[in-house]
């Protein structure tokens, strides 16, 4: 292939200002070539093809007639340039043309087969986007309310509650409770015999027993002891083997202990009653027999029940024996010096005696 020698002779855009078309050498009209002339790169010199190459209109734009030496280098022609503008002009003027009957297709389908105008989009918008919105707040709103609620109403409750139950129930040395069917069971056991893990007081005409039996049955069942061990004030109820004496005077002696109920029967320990019918198993009766405020005797009551017939339970104590009355159903009483049980409650009681009776707390 040999170079152009010139850029006129291998340039068939050449542009005829005065004429419409392209024209060659010689001023002959021409439909132009591209394939008479080719670009050498890197050089951007042109070159014309041989010239059995070329057909005969393309000779007249040079062809092998023209064949010579290499020519100067030369840039590569300014027309073909602008003739690919207009064709990339022309090309992306049809592509819009398409996009924009495409735009208006979609647009128009849009329109009359969704049945949303540009606000109800937009009123839909906002509606999904305000979802999550109000999820968001409420979710932390509820959790942080529980979690604060909680939390400091249970704590407290349980601290002051049960702290302080604990600590008031184990600092007596005893349960305050007072089981009455212990207190019957206790009675019936020991209401012949003396118990020997307790000091003895007496049998026969040497018996002063009385009280110390009514302790004895309070102690087993449940009544605490009450005041300071080792003290002996009104106050003071107990019965501790490590001192000496062993038992406060508000045990064993039967006035004293009048005193000490008396103490605490404001307290809702003891209940001084009225009469008789509002006793029941586990009370106490106690007895002025000369009237005189100086209390003299004590019985534990057992309850509704027959009366007994053995004629132990009907002497004086020093071996004098009383008649043995006919059983009957009424309420019934155990107690010592002499020993009874399961006597009437108000057998061998004159008329002339005071009689106390006596409510223990449950």
């Amino acid at each position: 292939m040999t170079v152009c020698p010139t850029r006129a002779s291998c340039n068939p855009f050449t542009r005829n200002r005065d004429k419409p078309g392209w024209v060659a050498q010689g001023g002959t009209l021409a439909v132009p070539n591209f394939d008479n002339c080719v670009p050498i790169f890197p050089s951007w010199q042109w070159a014309v093809k041989p010239a059995q190459h070329l057909a005969p209109a393309d000779a007249a734009f040079g062809g092998a007639a023209e064949l010579g030496t290499v020519g100067r280098r030369m840039s590569p022609p300014r027309t073909l340039f602008r003739l690919e503008v207009n064709m990339f002009h022309k090309s992306l003027k049809r592509q819009m043309f398409v996009f924009l009957v495409l735009l208006s297709a979609f647009l128009f389908t849009t329109a009359s087969f969704g049945g949303a105008s540009a606000s109800e989009l937009a009123a839909a918008t906002a509606t999904r986007t305000r979802t999550p919105t109000q999820t968001a707040t409420r979710t932390p709103t509820r959790t942080l309310t529980r979690t604060a609620t909680r939390t400091p109403t249970r704590t407290p409750t349980r601290t002051l509650t049960f702290t302080p139950s604990k600590t008031l129930t184990r600092t007596p040395t005893r349960t305050p409770l007072y089981y009455a069917n212990t207190a019957v069971s206790y009675a019936d056991t020991w209401a012949h015999g003396r118990n020997p893990s307790y000091p003895n007081g007496g049998t026969g005409c040497n018996c002063s027993d009385c009280t110390h039996y009514i302790s004895q049955i309070l102690d087993v069942a449940g009544h605490p002891y009450r005041g300071q061990i080792g003290r002996d004030w009104v106050q003071d109820w107990w019965y501790s083997a490590q001192h000496s004496p062993s038992t406060s005077t508000t045990w064993r002696y039967t006035p004293s202990f009048w005193n000490y109920v008396n103490y605490y029967s404001n307290q809702g320990i003891f209940e001084i009653a009225s009469s008789i019918a509002q006793l029941s198993a586990g009370d106490i009766i106690l007895m002025d027999f000369e009237d005189d405020g100086m209390i003299d005797h004590a019985r534990i009551v057992i309850g509704y029940g027959y009366t007994s017939t053995n004629s132990r339970d009907y002497t004086n104590g020093c071996g004098t024996q009383t008649p043995v009355p006919t059983s009957a159903y009424t309420l019934l009483a155990n107690q010592h010096c002499s020993d009874r049980q399961h006597v009437a409650w108000n057998w061998g009681v004159y008329s002339s005696y005071k009689l106390y009776y006596i409510r223990v707390k449950r």
